[in-house]
């Protein structure tokens, strides 16, 4: 049985609007009266677009968005949110031209935005296929952002991608270590980071962060079929069709048809050895 099958859980988007509001609070420098009544009519179009993205109407919203960047073609804020919307529509491309506006041109914005605006790219970048720019921009994140599990476990996505084994084990053991999630959870973590210790030879430390992973997650049919290729691979045949059979009744409970059928030819193959 080739360990080629085994999965990685994979991370989903970290995007949010930021608080428009405290956006005026941030101008550095005192500005000309029609510099500051454009500059006024920028916020308002970008708090006007931040309430149409939320309500659903993205392409209002990116028009609102474009329009605050006309009036100040130096507007981060308005970049960010406008590559969140790009984002939404699946237009990645512009939405990636539009994070590295924001990312470079650096004003009107607070901490937090640049911060997941890096996060954003980065993911951005992964799905793109440049593991090594995704890697760059979560670096710039854990600057500021030490206490984040979602980071470590992003980068070290990134890092396995490029097979970087023992920075993506790394990244994966600190994100469980610091144990704080907004996205997918410390199961997933140690799924993955079994998947590595898997790729580095481990097979007793994957089998431990597999069924960790069952433990957190009760209902973790990924996990139930990572952990019953290890199984079959190290010659448990009885515990691995017991974990098939898990993850096939999962599947079909969770109503996904395509792995079901994935699970059962495995069982299929099992039975005739």
């Amino acid at each position: 049985m080739k360990r080629t099958a085994i999965s990685l859980a994979i991370f989903s988007s970290i995007t949010l609007f930021t608080n428009i509001p405290a956006v005026t609070a941030q101008n550095k420098k005192p500005e000309l009266p029609q510099a500051a009544v454009s500059q006024n009519n920028a916020i308002q179009l970008l708090n006007q677009a931040t309430k149409k993205a939320d309500e659903g109407n993205l392409k209002g919203a990116l028009a609102d968005y474009s329009q605050a960047i006309k009036i100040n073609s130096r507007y981060s804020l308005a970049y960010y949110n406008r590559a969140i919307t790009y984002e939404d529509l699946g237009n990645k491309k512009a939405a990636l031209n539009d994070y590295n506006q924001a990312i470079q041109i650096n004003q009107y914005w607070g901490q937090g935005a640049i911060t997941s605006a890096y996060i954003n790219r980065g993911k951005l970048r992964y799905e793109m296929g440049d593991s090594q720019g995704a890697i760059a921009d979560f670096n710039q994140v854990v600057k500021f952002k030490k206490d984040e599990s979602d980071v470590f476990y992003n980068r070290a996505l990134a890092h396995h991608k490029l097979g970087n084994k023992k920075a993506a084990l790394n990244d994966y053991s600190k994100a469980i270590q610091i144990n704080k999630w907004q996205d997918k959870g410390s199961h997933a973590a140690y799924l993955n980071r079994g998947v590595v210790r898997l790729d580095m030879g481990d097979n007793k430390g994957a089998l431990a962060d597999y069924t960790q992973a069952i433990r957190l997650k009760s209902d973790y049919a990924l996990a139930y079929k990572n952990r019953g290729l290890l199984y079959l691979d190290t010659g448990n045949q009885p515990l691995a069709i017991k974990d098939f059979q898990k993850a096939s009744q999962l599947y079909t409970k969770q109503g996904n048809p395509d792995k079901h059928q994935e699970i059962a030819k495995l069982l299929s193959e099992v039975k005739k050895r």
